[in-house]
């Protein structure tokens, strides 16, 4: 004799939750001084367009240096642009 198969067919398989978005840039808290690294051709050019390679002292281009004072306002410009920074 087969056994039956107890599988209920009326069950809604559920959903995979949707990957995470690819973070555009990744912050980085050092005390006096953050770094802002783009890790997308996005963020690449986020950086180009609005900062800018000789916009004071920036050595680890395309790596941006901010100090904290203005890390909220750089934040939001790149949050309004639709990128995403973490």
């Amino acid at each position: 004799m087969k056994a039956k198969s107890k599988l209920n067919l009326n069950v809604i398989p559920f959903k995979r939750r949707p990957l995470l978005a690819k973070q555009d840039f990744s912050v980085r808290h050092h005390g006096s001084i953050i770094t802002l690294t783009p890790l997308t051709k996005a963020g690449v050019d986020y950086v180009n367009e609005h900062i800018g390679k000789d916009n004071g002292f920036q050595p680890y281009w395309p790596t941006i240096l901010v100090e904290p004072r203005y890390l909220s306002q750089v934040m939001n410009d790149i949050h309004q642009d639709g990128l995403i920074a973490r």
